[in-house]
């Protein structure tokens, strides 16, 4: 049993390690072909204090209203394809959902002009675990986009599978 738990560990770790290189070359091409301006260092890490702070409020304090309103612009956009009311509303689901879902997570790290930050965490409850790589676009001190790539135990897909139905069938016009 504990040698089936390594080698799991063992695969996750190859797994993230993969994922790590692809979200680092996106972040490279995309520095190179999207040329940003250039910040300086005090706001490259005021953009990754500002990705943390929105996970923190969002998960960490199950706060998802309060975090949006203070950390996402009114342009999101997101790999979800959904806008800022409807991340609102994802994130409270999941919080009920899933009410001891926990969240531990690397340092956020930024690309050289620190507009992009991608942050890994693992995630832990009794529905299942997984692990994220996400990266997050900061213009003018809020997140306006959204992009993320994980990987879940069966118990956690299915959860957020239920989300994701409930979403397209109870979809709203926001406007």
């Amino acid at each position: 049993m504990l040698q089936k738990s390594q080698q799991k560990q063992h695969k996750l770790r190859h797994k993230l390690q993969f994922l790590t290189v692809l979200v680092s070359l996106t972040i490279l091409v995309s520095s190179i072909y999207f040329p940003a301006k250039t910040y300086a260092q005090e706001d490259k890490e005021k953009n990754k204090e500002i990705v943390e702070s929105f996970l923190a409020k969002a998960y960490d304090q199950k706060d998802p209203k309060n975090a949006v309103k203070e950390f996402i612009s009114e342009d999101f956009i997101s790999s979800f394809t959904i806008d800022e009311v409807e991340l609102e509303e994802m994130l409270t689901e999941i919080q009920q959902g899933i009410p001891d879902l926990q969240r531990t997570s690397e340092p956020a790290v930024a690309n050289e002009d620190g507009n992009f930050v991608v942050v890994f965490s693992q995630w832990n409850s009794s529905s299942g675990d997984g692990e994220t790589a996400e990266l997050f676009e900061v213009q003018n001190g809020k997140i306006v986009e959204h992009s993320m790539v994980g990987k879940y135990s069966e118990e956690l897909k299915m959860k957020f599978k239920e989300f994701q139905s409930k979403n397209n069938d109870t979809s709203t016009d926001h406007s």
